[in-house]
């Protein structure tokens, strides 16, 4: 027998690859979502998730929460306002930010929408503002995009901000997805992470929502587009100032599909990743961990993992708080080819859609879904 028959009788991998794709594809999340859950059960997990998930974000311990910032600028249009700002989420950190405020005919305080973009998208973009580099925006669907602009019009006051390394926050003539693989892999060097950092900034932001005399502080929503949608999920857990929740992605557990892809195919970069995370839960347990928040899906995902996320809201008698819609493609159950199926290994990113009902060209914020829900729940 050689090596390789020897280590197969042990259930055993001689190749490196081999043997941490086996090792991820046992691994059980020490937190997972349990549908078995009693309610106390339910309550108590809950709260550990919030605790673990703090840890594992590496939040500065020397960051700003106070939400002070600096005005830039303000401009008028017809029927809305906009301002320019800038706030400090921790030592040596600025990030500016666009406000649009609809005009207020009286002193009602009304709803406030963080607006998160997707992950080249900039804030000029979300607010329907030039770029600043003077260019056309390369974005594929401008108008739906225009996430802070729908709200506005809509009559919510809308704060637009980037990602990290994006727009504004990129380093110039630096290539986005370099650079941010770059930073993203120094942050994970020196103990902090991408996703960390920019729930961070974003708590600050909510800070600053609080304080305006025009906003009601009772009634703020995050939105989030495509990589601005990780963000959201883990404000949904940690922060109780945020009411709503709108998750303009498809959801799925990452951890299968990185089982699931053929070596070569893209896996997602640095940014991504949380340390230590799939130890203790993955993003469908931090979903699940959101009931009974108000909380709306744009763009379906994999049934399975949507059903483990419907599950927490019936056991939270929510059911109501959530919604889901998939892609026009898959809106009916029989369009979904592959709803139910196990996914299998070694297949294409494109094989991995299938199974997860994505319509990849159809990816863009879904306000017409978004808006006529959080009107539902904000203003009846």
């Amino acid at each position: 027998m050689n090596v390789y028959e020897i280590a197969k009788n042990r259930n055993a991998h001689i190749k490196t690859e081999d043997f941490l794709h086996e090792y991820y594809k046992n691994l059980k999340q020490k937190m997972a979502y349990n549908p078995g859950f009693s309610n106390d059960e339910f309550k108590i997990w809950k709260t550990g998730v919030v605790r673990k998930l703090e840890q594992l974000l590496k939040l500065p311990e020397n960051g700003d929460l106070s939400g002070q910032s600096n005005l830039v600028w303000k401009k008028e249009y017809d029927d809305y306002t906009i301002e320019k700002h800038i706030i400090y989420p921790e030592p040596y950190s600025a990030v500016p930010f666009l406000v649009l405020i609809p005009n207020l005919t009286n002193n009602n305080k009304i709803p406030g929408v963080l607006c998160i973009s997707g992950s080249s998208g900039t804030k000029e973009l979300l607010a329907n503002e030039p770029e600043l580099d003077g260019k056309a925006t390369p974005n594929k669907h401008p108008y739906h995009n225009r996430m802070a602009w729908h709200f506005v019009q809509a009559g919510y006051v809308a704060i637009a901000v980037e990602n990290l390394g994006v727009g504004e926050l990129k380093s110039e003539e630096a290539n986005i997805w370099g650079d941010r693989s770059e930073f993203s892999a120094r942050m994970l060097m020196m103990g902090r992470n991408y996703i960390g950092i920019s729930t961070h900034q974003k708590l600050c932001l909510i800070e600053w929502m609080k304080k305006q005399k025009y906003i009601n502080e009772e009634q703020l929503a995050v939105s989030a587009h495509s990589l601005g949608a990780e963000t959201a999920a883990v404000l949904a857990v940690i922060s109780n100032d945020i009411k709503a929740v709108i998750y303009n992605d498809f959801s799925g557990n990452r951890l299968k599909r990185k089982n699931a892809l053929k070596k070569g195919e893209i896996l997602g970069g640095f940014w991504h990743e949380i340390p230590n995370m799939f130890e203790w839960f993955t993003y469908i347990d931090l979903l699940a961990a959101s009931a009974p928040k108000l909380f709306l899906f744009t763009e379906g995902g994999v049934t399975a993992d949507l059903d483990i996320i419907r599950d927490s809201f019936n056991k939270c008698e929510k059911q109501e708080n959530l919604e889901i819609h998939y892609y026009k493609k898959f809106k009916n159950p029989e369009d979904r080819l592959r709803e139910y199926e196990s996914i299998p290994e070694n297949i294409t990113l494109q094989t991995y859609f299938e199974y997860a009902n994505v319509d990849v060209e159809n990816h863009f914020f879904k306000e017409y879904h978004a808006i006529p829900w959080l009107d539902k729940h904000f203003i009846g």
